[in-house]
């Protein structure tokens, strides 16, 4: 990798823990080339990111899956951050996982069985 593939990867690794140049998973491929063609960090998209008062407020069942390795998180707190979860809104149903941001390529069967569980039980 050179360049903006190499900064590609180098996120790829943050989120997901490990080098992922010779993966031979092809969700990381099918990733790569859509990080590598997405325009939208150019253009000013905006990620819309839910306070914990919008989470008091949902009044629909919501499913909310924590990698126990995310780094996104402060290491140590993702135990906390689930039981936070679970305190705030009775409709709420906040799970760890284990991996890191990068959980559903991850642990894919895993994280398939909790969503359609979570569908079909609510």
């Amino acid at each position: 990798f050179s360049g903006k593939d190499k900064n590609i990867n180098l996120f790829l690794k943050w989120i997901s823990g490990k080098d992922n140049t010779d993966d031979p998973n092809p969700a990381f491929s099918v990733f790569t080339s859509g990080m590598k063609s997405f325009k939208g960090w150019a253009t000013g998209t905006k990620i819309t990111v839910y306070s914990y008062d919008d989470f008091k407020k949902m009044k629909v069942p919501y499913l909310i899956l924590i990698g126990d390795k995310d780094p996104i998180y402060k290491r140590g707190t993702h135990n906390q951050l689930v039981d936070k979860y679970k305190k705030i809104n009775p409709n709420i149903t906040c799970e760890l996982v284990n991996g890191t941001h990068g959980f559903p390529i991850q642990q894919s069967e895993d994280t398939n069985e909790r969503l359609v569980s979570f569908f079909l039980n609510k």
